[in-house]
Formats: structure tokens, sequence, C-alpha cells
């Protein structure tokens, strides 16, 4: 009989988009969709099947409904069983489970929306220490599946939580934050002022340069191409944070911020007094209003992350034949 079920299985997998399948009593699937695990078991008192967000722990904003049935989590037998599959389809929100009593059984379910549940919001801000706001923080709740970022008043807001207890962390690339992190219990009310302070890291005494710059001498219109630069930190302090190397094209010899970049790379610090060869790579660029005769410019720190004695050295060039 049981070969007559996986069979059926094997059938209902070509008619899903994802499956999960376990005949060891214990099946789950996580649907990116709406960012919660549907999963089905069998623990010796029956099959079963339930909705949890990812801090694993029931997410009572969904029910499940197997033959008229609702529930989160849904009995779906009363019978002893340890042998339960299943198969998911994320586009409809449908759980096909396969369980093993005194036969070989199935159910259909659909995961819905409970609508009727009372959700909460949590929300903060990040500024500097000056009160300046922070944007584009990283805020992660819990896990790194549940995200937003700070927008220039510096707040955020994560909504459509449950009772629970939430644990809040900020990151952006070259910024320390004070609490690193902040746990918060939703208990029938929103929490508002889960608040940050950020500080800049800053490297005194750091000074990035350009070196040579390796391009190819001619080029046609359209195609890609790599370009090779030296990297160095003649100044005193290394580097520990990471910081962009950027490439672009122009018909002046004078540099502008305005022109697009045609290829870039990320260099993961660089010690005081040391120089790195990195390749740019899959430069490129079309139809541009280029000259013939152009200019090639490689912005070490593009990004601007690196606070440098000096911020005038940055930019060294190459000519370039466009053809």
């Amino acid at each position: 009989m049981k070969k007559i079920l996986n069979l059926f299985l094997i059938i209902m997998i070509l008619l899903v988009s994802v499956v999960s399948q376990s005949w060891a009593g214990d099946a789950s699937f996580f649907d990116q969709n709406i960012g919660k695990i549907i999963r089905a078991y069998g623990d010796g008192n029956g099959a079963f099947i339930e909705v949890k967000s990812t801090n694993n722990t029931i997410d009572s904003t969904f029910n499940i409904n197997c033959g008229g049935n609702n529930a989160n989590p849904l009995t779906i037998s009363p019978i002893a069983t340890n042998d339960v599959s299943l198969a998911y389809d994320p586009g409809t929100r449908k759980a096909y489970v396969f369980y093993q009593t005194n036969t070989s059984q199935f159910a259909i379910c659909s995961i819905n929306s409970n609508s009727n549940v009372t959700t909460y919001s949590l929300s903060g801000s990040v500024k500097t220490a000056s009160g300046s706001p922070i944007s584009g923080v990283i805020m992660t709740l819990n896990t790194a599946t549940n995200t937003t970022q700070t927008g220039t008043d510096g707040n955020y807001s994560f909504s459509g939580l449950n009772n629970n207890s939430y644990t809040v962390t900020p990151s952006k690339a070259n910024y320390t934050f004070n609490p690193e992190s902040s746990t918060v219990q939703i208990n029938g009310a929103s929490v508002n002022n889960i608040n940050f302070t950020g500080t800049e890291i800053t490297v005194t005494g750091a000074d990035l340069i350009p070196g040579r710059v390796g391009a190819p001498s001619g080029m046609r219109n359209g195609t890609y191409f790599d370009i090779i630069v030296d990297v160095k930190n003649i100044g005193t302090a290394s580097v520990s944070t990471s910081f962009r190397v950027s490439a672009y094209i122009s018909g002046s010899s004078t540099f502008s911020e305005r022109l697009p970049a045609i290829c870039s790379n990320t260099i993961a610090g660089l010690p005081a007094g040391q120089q790195i060869q990195i390749t740019l790579k899959d430069c490129y660029f079309n139809n541009q209003p280029i000259h013939r005769y152009s200019t090639v410019f490689v912005f070490v720190d593009s990004d601007k992350q690196i606070t440098e004695t000096n911020e005038t050295n940055n930019i060294n060039k190459a000519s370039m034949y466009i053809f």
C-alpha cells in the first residue's frame, strides 16, 4: 500500500512546483512568498499540519482548512502514525499531506490568511549621537528572512506581528550601533521607540590611492573588457573595512561624479603601506556619446566609506581609443 501512496506522491510532485517530503514522521517547507514554514508531522498520537513563523512559533495569522476543518495547528488524523509526507504548492498554498495509519491516506489542505487575528507593529529609529537620521540601515527581526531598512528620516517599522518575543538588530557597512540589538516583548499592544545610535567608522591616517591603471589601448564600443589597477594605502593606518574601486569612461580628461560606473570591485580592507593589484572585470559601455580618444578613470573608495587623510588623490586615469 505504501508503494501506491508513493506513486500518488510522485504524481502530486509533478503537479506542484515545490515539494518537501519525508517518511520519518516530519516534513516541512518554507514558503518564501509568505515567509512561513508549512510543517506536517506524525508524533505517535496522530497526523498534524501547522503554519509557523521563522522563530519556530505557531503563526495565528494563518489557519489551515483540511476538508472543512479550520485550525492552526490542525489534526488531520487522531490515529497514531509516524509516517508522514508533504507536497506543497506555494503558488496556490495547497498542502498535500500523505500519512500511514492502518491504511495509506492523504489530505488536501489550504493555507489561508486569518484576517480576524489582531496583529501589532514594532518601530523605532536609528540616528547618530547628534540626532541626525541614518538611512539605509538594514533592520533584522529575529532572522535574516525578515528585514526592512530605515528611510531618509532614520525610521523603521515591522507590522503584522503576533504576541511574541522579538530581537531587532541593525547593520550597515562601516557603522557600529548601540545597542548592538534589542529584544522586546509584544503582548497585546504595538511597541514603539526601539531606537539605536549609530557611529560611523572612520580611519584616521589612512590614504588610499590608485596606482598604475592598465586599460586596453583600443576597444570596440559595445564589448566587454578588463581593467587592472594597483591600489595602495600610502597612509600610516590600516583600513579594516570594505571599500569599492570603480571605473568610469569620459570623452573629457576631467572626472565627473555624474558619469555612470562601467564596472567595480570590492576590497576587504588594506593594511598601511601595502599595495594590491585587482582586476575590474567585465567593464562595458555601449551607445554612449564617447569621443574616439577617451579617458578611463579609476576611483578608489568610490562609495566614500573611508575618511582619509587626503581625499583628493583617489582618482587615476588612462587613455583609451574607442572605435
